[in-house]
């Protein structure tokens, strides 16, 4: 596995064209195979083919999926997502600008990072600050909400097998098609 990235403290003077960044190898993630994946904003997401879901990056809306506190200063390395259940595997991962989603192999859907655009499958109660929309921990979309993506999956039962995710958005795909 590579990553393609420039640390956001280390950008150089505007320049026209942006020096490149050059692939660095991630050795910690040497011995697994990956078999889907996704790249924010400022993080990636990707599932192995042993079922488990790995992010790295920075976290300013809660976008690793780690619960560890939000911030933007210190890129975290590759690390395993330990609050998915462990009675399950991941099947597909997804990344969009600020949030995540996964797919088990139940057929359920988890997500976390910011829902400000309802992208978590819950509609937000907004207070008036974003925060209070950031989640910084995988939910079960089936959890969190009424939102259309949860009566979707959730009314009809559906097994999902594929997930993706936009800049404001995340789309779930059944084993129907």
């Amino acid at each position: 596995m590579f990553s393609l990235r420039r640390m956001l403290n280390q950008r150089p003077a505007r320049s026209h064209p942006p020096p490149a960044a050059a692939p660095r190898p991630l050795l910690s993630l040497s011995s697994s195979f990956f078999v889907s994946g996704g790249a924010g904003g400022h993080f990636t997401v990707c599932g192995s083919e042993a079922g488990m879901a790995y992010t790295w990056g920075v976290n300013p809306h809660g976008e690793l999926g780690s619960g560890r506190p939000l911030g933007m200063d210190d890129p975290q390395s590759p690390m395993v997502m330990t609050q998915l259940p462990t009675s399950e595997t991941v099947t597909s991962v997804g990344a969009g600008c600020f949030h995540g989603a996964c797919a088990m192999s139940s057929g359920k859907v988890f997500a976390w990072g910011c829902n400000g655009n309802n992208e978590l499958g819950q509609v937000n109660t907004f207070t008036g600050d974003l925060r209070d929309t950031f989640y910084t921990q995988p939910v079960g979309v089936e959890d969190i909400g009424t939102g259309p993506l949860t009566q979707v999956l959730v009314g009809h039962r559906r097994h999902v097998v594929l997930v993706s995710c936009g800049a404001a958005h995340t789309a779930a795909v059944d084993r129907e098609g």
